[in-house]
């Protein structure tokens, strides 16, 4: 794969870059969702790249204290491996929430803030500000990298719009990564280890999250169950 295409990959999917389930401003309860993305992938290194859809689902529960108090999640995500995610909420200031948390694997570690504002009927406009620090890394993930090991090291930068409609809720994220990563050719023989070559990374990329609050679901469903069902007087025509 062209060393352009090995930095996108990093970042294009949520297979691959690490996506956050959850704005700034917590929400109570067991969540369960996925986040959906498109991974570039190779058969050989002489292939064309091809966009491939990738997944990853996860679980994350929130819980608040106090009104106006601070806040947290735990989230638990498997899509190319396990990822764990902890963020705790300041005290909110009116529709202003704002916190930060760290998000990692075996692969990477992402400290990350976030902050956004609330609106009416359920909608959130919020940004994450986040540094991810990736391991080296060839045949991972996907990638057919060729004779090279490369450690990504980027600032992500996003914008995120996310509605909450009854137990369900979705958002559309947008994310600019500004970095480098450094490649090394790996070595043939018992040679010394060679060099690295420092290169810039530039990328811009889409998710799109979708979960529902268990708890809320399951009320709601046994709330269309339990409703009786309207009786017409006997001999009434229906209308």
């Amino acid at each position: 794969m062209k060393l352009a295409g090995a930095a996108l990959l990093l970042l294009l999917g949520p297979a691959c870059a690490p996506v956050l389930s959850h704005g700034p401003r917590v929400e109570p309860g067991l969540f369960a969702g996925g986040t959906a993305g498109l991974l570039p992938t190779q058969d050989s290194a002489t292939a064309p790249e091809i966009l491939t859809p990738a997944w990853t689902s996860y679980l994350r529960y929130g819980f608040t204290g106090k009104t106006g108090g601070a806040a947290g999640s735990l989230a638990l995500s498997v899509g190319n491996g396990i990822e764990g995610d902890v963020y705790l909420q300041l005290p909110p200031r009116g529709e202003w929430a704002y916190g930060a948390g760290t998000m990692a694997s075996r692969g990477y570690v992402m400290p990350y803030v976030q902050f956004g504002r609330s609106f009416l009927h359920g909608h959130e406009v919020y940004t994450t500000q986040a540094y991810v620090r990736r391991e080296d890394f060839n045949g991972r993930l996907g990638l057919d990298a060729g004779p090279s090991e490369v450690r990504p090291r980027y600032w992500a930068s996003s914008l995120a719009i996310r509605q909450r409609r009854g137990a369900l809720g979705a958002s559309l994220e947008v994310t600019g990564a500004f970095g480098h990563y450094d490649e090394r050719a790996i070595g043939v023989g018992n040679g010394p280890p060679p060099a690295a070559a420092r290169r810039r990374l530039r990328a811009v990329t889409a998710s799109v999250t979708a979960d529902v609050n268990l708890a809320r679901f399951l009320a709601e469903v046994a709330a269309v169950t339990r409703r009786p069902i309207p009786r017409r007087p006997p001999g009434e025509m229906p209308p």
